[in-house]
C-alpha cells in the first residue's frame, strides 16, 4: 500500500472516530434492551445454542450479530463503550471496503466517496444505535462479498481460482446472517456485470444460483418472523398492491433527497396518508418510471452508470419500501437505518460525478471544495451523534422534529415516570400520555399506561376507568382478531397487573385454543395451572408443547415431572430420556433422570414452573 493510501485510511478513520465521539457514552435506548442489556441468551453457552438453533428465540433472526453481541457481553458485559467502539469500527471498515470497491470497479472519485459515506450524517442512527449492529456487520460482508465476486464474475483483477466463489458464498452468508436485506447482494452483482459489459448471458447468472436461493429462504424466513414474531400485521399493514406503489414510489424519493440534503433527520418521521385519489402521491409513481425511462434512454450518451447506480440504490431499498410487512412501518414509512446499505450506490455516483466536475477546476479548488463538504459532514454527523445519548435526549429531539410521533410521546412518558417520581415529571408525563391517545386513539397500551400512572399519582378511581377501558379495548381486538397473538398476551398481562391472575390464566388457555401453534400460550397456560396445583389439568397443554417445540428440552422436562406426580413412572422416564438426548449435559435434566432412574416418588411441589419466556411481540 502506497505511503498516501496509508495516510488517507489513518485520516478517515480518525475523522469517522472523532465525528463519532458523543455516540461512545451514549447509554441504552430503544430496542436495545431486548437485544443486549435484558437479553438473558447473551449470558450462557445454551444462550449462544438458541441463537443458532432456535429461530424465535431473538426478534429476528440473525445469528451473526447476536454473536457478537454475545461475545461482547463475556468480554465487557452491560459496558455501553465496547458496544458502541465496535459500532464505529464496523462502519469505518464498511467505508474502506468501499473505497476500494470502487477503485477496483474504476470508478472516480472512490476516497471522497468513502469519506462521504463514514461522515455522512444519514448513518448516524446505523452506527451510534447499538441495536442496529445488523447493520454496520451486515455491510462489512455485503461489501467484501460483491468485491470477491466482481473478482469471480472478471469484472475486476486476474481470473479468479475456485475458491473465490466459495469465499464470496461464505461472505454473503455470513452477511445474511447478520442482517436479511444483504440478500440483494446476487441481484447487485447482474446490474454490476450489466453495467461494466452492457449485457447480460446464461453463463453470468448460473454461478449466482445458489446465491439467490440462500437469498430466497432467508427472506421467507425474515418474513414470517416479522408477521408472526414481531407482529407486523393488522390495520397498520392493510394497504393494497397500488397502495403500496405510492408509498415506495414517495419513499424512494424520500431517500435520494435524504442523500444529497440531510438536514432535518430524526429518530422517526411522520406516517403519511396514503390517499389513491392524490395527484400529488401518483406524481412520484410517474416520476420514477420516467427518471428510469430517460436513464435508459441516454446509456449510450451519458453511460450506463447511472442507471446502474439507480437500480443498485432502488433494489437495495426494495424490501423496505413498503411492499413486504415490516414492523417499523405502523410508526413511519421511511426511517434513516433503511437505506444505510443502498447509499453505497447513490454516493458512489454523485462523488464520481462530482469529482469529473471538479476536474476543471484548479487542484487548489478542488482540495478547498472537498475538504470544506468533509467538514460539514463531519460536523452534522457530530451533532447527530448527541441525540444518541439517552432515552430522554432521544424522544425529545423526535418530538421537536416530528410533533405527531405518539412513539416518541409514549416512550418519553413511560421513560421519565421510570426514572423520575416528583410531582411536576408525573404531571409530564401523563400530558404525554394524553397527547399519545390523542395521535394515536387505537394505540394498544396508552390506556393501560395511563392507568398505571394515575395509580400511582393515588388517583385510583379514575385509573380503574382506564384499566377497564383498556380491557375492553384488548377485548374488541380479540374480537375483531382471534388470531392475533397480540391482544391476548397484552390483555393477560393487564390481568396480572391489576391482581386478576384467574383472569389472566383464562385469557392464556383461550389464546392456546384460538392460536393452537403458538408455544408461548401453551407455555404461561402450563405454568399457571402447575403453580396453583393443577397438574392434571395442565398435562396435555404439556404435551402439545413438547410438539411445537419438539427440540427444547423444558417442556419435556415439566412433562416428566407431570407424568411422575400423576403414577406414570414410565412414561415420565420416557420424557427424561428425550430430554437427555436434546441436553444431555443440562443440570435440571441430569437432575430428573437420576430421580426418574432411582424411581423416587416425585410429589407436585417439585414440579418445576417453566419460565417466563418471551411475550409473542
Amino acid at each position: 500500500m502506497r505511503l498516501r493510501e496509508i495516510g488517507l485510511t489513518l485520516l478517515l478513520v480518525t475523522a469517522t472516530a472523532l465525528a463519532y465521539w458523543p455516540a461512545y457514552r451514549g447509554q441504552f435506548i430503544w430496542d436495545d434492551d431486548r437485544h443486549i442489556s435484558r437479553n438473558t441468551l447473551l449470558q450462557s453457552t445454551r444462550g449462544l445454542q438458541r441463537i443458532w438453533f432456535d429461530v424465535g428465540a431473538t426478534p429476528q433472526y440473525y445469528p451473526l450479530t447476536h454473536t457478537t453481541f454475545w461475545i461482547e457481553w463475556q468480554l465487557w458485559g452491560d459496558n455501553v463503550v465496547g458496544y458502541h467502539a465496535v459500532n464505529i469500527a464496523l462502519h469505518a471498515l464498511a467505508s474502506l471496503l468501499l473505497v476500494r470497491l470502487l477503485k477496483r470497479l474504476s470508478v472516480q472519485g472512490a476516497w471522497l466517496a468513502g469519506f462521504v459515506f463514514a461522515l455522512h450524517p444519514l448513518h448516524v442512527e446505523s452506527v451510534a444505535w447499538m441495536s442496529e449492529r445488523k447493520n454496520t456487520l451486515s455491510i462489512v460482508f455485503w461489501l467484501a462479498a460483491i468485491l470477491v465476486y466482481s473478482r469471480v464474475a472478471g469484472l475486476i483483477g486476474k481470473p479468479a481460482k475456485g475458491w473465490h466463489w466459495w469465499g464470496a458464498f461464505g461472505l454473503f452468508v455470513s452477511a445474511v446472517l447478520s442482517k436479511t436485506i444483504t440478500c440483494t447482494m446476487p441481484a447487485v452483482m447482474l446490474v454490476l456485470i450489466w453495467w461494466k459489459r452492457g449485457r447480460l448471458t446464461w453463463r453470468d447468472v448460473r454461478p449466482l444460483i445458489g446465491f439467490f436461493v440462500v437469498a430466497l429462504v432467508a427472506a421467507m424466513v425474515t418474513g414470517r418472523m416479522e408477521r408472526d414474531v414481531v407482529g407486523a400485521e393488522g390495520d397498520d399493514w392493510s394497504l393494497s398492491l397500488v397502495e403500496r406503489t405510492l408509498v415506495a414510489a414517495r419513499a424512494l424519493w424520500w431517500y435520494a433527497g435524504k442523500v444529497v440534503c440531510p438536514t432535518s433527520l430524526a429518530f422517526s418521521y411522520e406516517r403519511w396518508s396514503v390517499d389513491l385519489g392524490s395527484m400529488g402521491q401518483w406524481t412520484f409513481v410517474v416520476a420514477t418510471v420516467v427518471f428510469v425511462a430517460v436513464l435508459w434512454l441516454a446509456r449510450k450518451r451519458v453511460g450506463r452508470a447511472p442507471l446502474a447506480a439507480a437500480l443498485i440504490f432502488g433494489g437495495t431499498l426494495f424490501p423496505a419500501l413498503g411492499y413486504f410487512n415490516l414492523f417499523p412501518h405502523r410508526y413511519s414509512y421511511v426511517a434513516d437505518h433503511f437505506q444505510y446499505h443502498s447509499d453505497v450506490a447513490a454516493i458512489g455516483l454523485l462523488c464520481g460525478v462530482l469529482t469529473l466536475v471538479a476536474r476543471r477546476v484548479p487542484p487548489w479548488a478542488r482540495y478547498a471544495w472537498c475538504g470544506t463538504l468533509i467538514a460539514l459532514l463531519g460536523t452534522m454527523t457530530l451533532a447527530q451523534s448527541r441525540i444518541y445519548r439517552d432515552q430522554e435526549t432521544l424522544w425529545r429531539d423526535t418530538i421537536a422534529r416530528t410533533p405527531t410521533s405518539w412513539l416518541a410521546h409514549h416512550n418519553l412518558a413511560i421513560y421519565l415516570a421510570s426514572m423520575r417520581a416528583d410531582p411536576a415529571t408525573l404531571d409530564e408525563s401523563l400530558a404525554l400520555l394524553r397527547r399519545t391517545k390523542e395521535l394515536r386513539p387505537q394505540h394498544e397500551r396508552v390506556e393501560w399506561s395511563i392507568a398505571d400512572l394515575l395509580r400511582r399519582m393515588g388517583r385510583e378511581q379514575e385509573a380503574q376507568t382506564h384499566y377497564a377501558a383498556a380491557i375492553e379495548q384488548y377485548r374488541q381486538l380479540i374480537h375483531r382478531d382471534p388470531g392475533a397473538p397480540n391482544a391476548y398476551a397484552r390483555l393477560a398481562s393487564l390481568y396480572d397487573t391489576i391482581g386478576r391472575s384467574e383472569d389472566a390464566l383464562d385469557v392464556y388457555l383461550e389464546a392456546a385454543i384460538a392460536i393452537p401453534s403458538n408455544p408461548y400460550f401453551v407455555q404461561q397456560s402450563v405454568m399457571r395451572l402447575v403453580q396453583s396445583q393443577r397438574v392434571r389439568q395442565a398435562i396435555p397443554l404439556m404435551e402439545r408443547w413438547t410438539m411445537l417445540e419438539p427440540d427444547r428440552f423444558e417442556p419435556r422436562i415439566r412433562l416428566a415431572y407431570a407424568y411422575g406426580v400423576t403414577g406414570r413412572s414410565v412414561e415420565a422416564r420416557e420424557q427424561f430420556k428425550e430430554a437427555a438426548r436434546i441436553d444431555p449435559f443440562n443440570p435440571e435434566v441430569v437432575r430428573g433422570f437420576n430421580l426418574a432412574e432411582k424411581s423416587i416418588l416425585l410429589t407436585p411441589a417439585t414440579v418445576p414452573a417453566p419460565g417466563d419466556g418471551m411475550p409473542p411481540e
